[in-house]
């Protein structure tokens, strides 16, 4: 799910945000920050720890991001986009599947592709 939501968000948005250095700089640090949010789940998943407040974290990046994007996107991708970030900023459900090393992998991709998103918006 978190792999297909940063596919979405490349395909979707690529580089029409590029001339807005105000929306590129908000993303930026909006993916910094979803990155640093899914490496610190990771870790405490892998340590065994409930990831306590991740949820609404997640949420609240959620809209913030959604809501950066409502004009970049049409209706129809913005509803699907909305949708896996609702499924997917249930975080601390993650605890369930935490023996599964499958869970823990694709949070700490997806914090890399979001962090690699947020260089590259820095960097246009």
């Amino acid at each position: 799910m978190w792999l297909d939501i940063v596919d979405t968000i490349i395909t979707v948005i690529g580089k029409k945000l590029s001339s807005d250095e105000k929306k590129r700089t908000k993303l930026s640090q909006l993916f910094f920050d979803i990155a640093k949010l899914l490496e610190d789940t990771a870790i405490d998943l892998q340590n065994d720890i409930y990831p306590h407040g991740k949820c609404s974290a997640m949420e609240s990046l959620s809209k913030e991001l959604l809501s950066i994007l409502k004009n970049s996107m049409d209706e129809k991708q913005l509803d699907e986009l909305s949708t896996q970030l609702f499924i997917a900023s249930s975080l601390e459900l993650d605890y369930a599947m935490r023996k599964s090393r499958d869970t823990i992998v694709t949070l700490q991709k997806t914090a890399g592709r979001f962090e690699a998103l947020a260089m590259l918006y820095r960097t246009i």
